[in-house]
Protein backbone atom coordinates (compact mmCIF):
# COMPACT_ATOMS: atom_id res chain seq x y z
CA UNK A 1 0.00 0.00 0.00
CA UNK A 2 1.59 3.43 -1.02
CA UNK A 3 0.15 6.32 0.86
CA UNK A 4 1.00 9.92 0.21
CA UNK A 5 1.38 12.75 3.19
CA UNK A 6 2.21 15.40 1.22
CA UNK A 7 -0.69 17.89 -0.36
CA UNK A 8 0.88 18.96 -3.70
CA UNK A 9 -0.93 22.44 -2.69
CA UNK A 10 -1.92 23.91 0.76
CA UNK A 11 -2.96 27.23 2.31
CA UNK A 12 -1.60 27.68 5.28
CA UNK A 13 -3.85 30.11 8.02
CA UNK A 14 -3.78 33.54 7.87
CA UNK A 15 -5.11 36.65 9.93
CA UNK A 16 -5.46 40.35 8.14
CA UNK A 17 -6.32 43.11 9.52
CA UNK A 18 -6.32 46.69 8.56
CA UNK A 19 -5.19 49.83 10.17
CA UNK A 20 -5.61 53.52 9.16
CA UNK A 21 -2.22 53.09 7.61
CA UNK A 22 -1.15 49.77 7.11
CA UNK A 23 -2.51 46.29 6.17
CA UNK A 24 -1.17 43.42 7.88
CA UNK A 25 -0.66 40.02 7.29
CA UNK A 26 -0.21 36.84 9.89
CA UNK A 27 0.49 33.66 8.42
CA UNK A 28 1.25 30.69 10.27
CA UNK A 29 4.20 28.69 8.75
CA UNK A 30 6.06 26.68 11.62
CA UNK A 31 9.16 24.57 11.00
CA UNK A 32 10.43 26.72 7.87
CA UNK A 33 13.83 28.51 7.81
CA UNK A 34 13.61 31.90 5.93
CA UNK A 35 14.77 30.38 3.15
CA UNK A 36 11.78 27.62 2.90
CA UNK A 37 9.16 30.25 1.20
CA UNK A 38 9.35 33.86 -0.87
CA UNK A 39 7.38 36.68 -0.63
CA UNK A 40 5.93 38.48 -4.17
CA UNK A 41 4.00 41.77 -3.80
CA UNK A 42 2.07 42.41 -7.19
CA UNK A 43 -0.07 45.65 -7.87
CA UNK A 44 -3.70 43.76 -6.63
CA UNK A 45 -2.24 40.68 -4.63
CA UNK A 46 0.25 39.49 -2.06
CA UNK A 47 1.85 36.11 -2.43
CA UNK A 48 3.81 33.80 -0.03
CA UNK A 49 4.77 30.59 -1.75
CA UNK A 50 7.08 27.66 -0.42
CA UNK A 51 7.56 24.39 1.10
CA UNK A 52 7.47 22.02 4.46
CA UNK A 53 9.80 19.60 3.72
CA UNK A 54 8.46 15.89 5.06
CA UNK A 55 11.12 14.38 7.39
CA UNK A 56 11.46 11.05 7.30
CA UNK A 57 12.50 9.66 10.82
CA UNK A 58 14.98 7.25 11.01
CA UNK A 59 13.89 3.72 12.55
CA UNK A 60 11.00 1.70 12.92
CA UNK A 61 7.95 4.20 13.01
CA UNK A 62 4.15 3.68 12.97
CA UNK A 63 2.31 6.76 12.19
CA UNK A 64 -0.93 7.06 13.94
CA UNK A 65 -2.13 10.64 12.70
CA UNK A 66 -0.34 13.27 10.45
CA UNK A 67 -2.40 16.45 10.57
CA UNK A 68 0.40 18.75 10.12
CA UNK A 69 0.88 19.43 6.21
CA UNK A 70 3.77 19.12 4.20
CA UNK A 71 4.52 19.77 0.81
CA UNK A 72 4.57 23.15 -1.46
CA UNK A 73 1.91 26.02 -0.20
CA UNK A 74 0.56 29.09 -1.75
CA UNK A 75 -1.24 31.83 -0.40
CA UNK A 76 -2.71 34.88 -2.19
CA UNK A 77 -3.85 38.19 -0.22
CA UNK A 78 -6.18 40.04 -2.96
CA UNK A 79 -4.93 43.73 -2.57
CA UNK A 80 -7.87 46.54 -2.41
CA UNK A 81 -5.84 49.38 -1.58
CA UNK A 82 -2.39 50.55 -3.46
CA UNK A 83 0.81 49.70 -1.27
CA UNK A 84 3.62 52.00 -0.77
CA UNK A 85 6.39 49.26 -2.06
CA UNK A 86 9.40 51.22 -0.80
CA UNK A 87 8.01 50.54 2.59
CA UNK A 88 7.09 47.23 2.93
CA UNK A 89 8.57 44.83 6.10
CA UNK A 90 8.36 41.42 6.49
CA UNK A 91 9.51 39.43 10.01
CA UNK A 92 9.23 35.69 10.74
CA UNK A 93 9.30 35.10 14.40
CA UNK A 94 8.43 31.45 16.61
CA UNK A 95 6.53 30.12 13.61
CA UNK A 96 4.71 33.34 12.02
CA UNK A 97 5.13 35.33 8.97
CA UNK A 98 4.06 39.31 9.92
CA UNK A 99 4.30 41.48 6.35
CA UNK A 100 3.13 44.87 6.63
CA UNK A 101 2.16 46.31 4.03
CA UNK A 102 1.96 50.25 4.38
CA UNK A 103 -1.10 51.91 2.70
CA UNK A 104 -0.03 54.81 -0.67
CA UNK A 105 -0.84 58.30 1.15
CA UNK A 106 -2.94 60.07 -1.07
CA UNK A 107 -2.07 63.60 -2.17
CA UNK A 108 -4.49 65.78 -2.08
Amino acid sequence: MHASFAHPQWHPPADLHETPTALIVKVEIAGLADEDFEICLYENALTIEGERAWEMPEGDRQYHAVNIQYGSFRLDVPLKHKIDCDRVQARYDRGFLYVMLPKMEVES
